[in-house]
């Protein structure tokens, strides 16, 4: 996978989060099973979820979408329409064309 190839990862494909450190100061999580919500039920608590527990079913916009933690969160809360953009464009090939940007 070419994602590999042009960022460090820390840990395995098979664990059920990856960090995967861009460029030299940067880092994102990829996490195993995005489209299982309660899976990342602990993503309500996080600060990065504090927008959309204000406003639960609103649109959001992500910029720097990542790996899709703030998709994921976003989710989470019932946003009614989630546009997430990511100019990293190994990210955006290689992860966004996967889960949860997916739906």
């Amino acid at each position: 996978m070419e994602l590999l190839l042009a960022h460090h990862c820390l840990g395995s494909l098979a664990d059920n989060v990856l960090l995967v450190m861009i460029d030299a100061d940067a880092a994102t999580v990829i996490s195993r099973q995005g489209r299982d919500l309660e899976r990342h039920a602990y993503l309500r608590g996080s600060i990065e979820s504090l927008v959309y527990n204000l406003r639960p079913g609103a649109r959001a916009l992500i910029i720097g979408a990542g790996a899709g933690k703030d998709v994921i969160a976003a989710r989470l809360f019932g946003a009614c329409r989630i546009d997430a953009v990511e100019v990293n464009p190994i990210i955006a090939r290689d992860v966004m064309s996967s889960e949860p940007f997916r739906t």
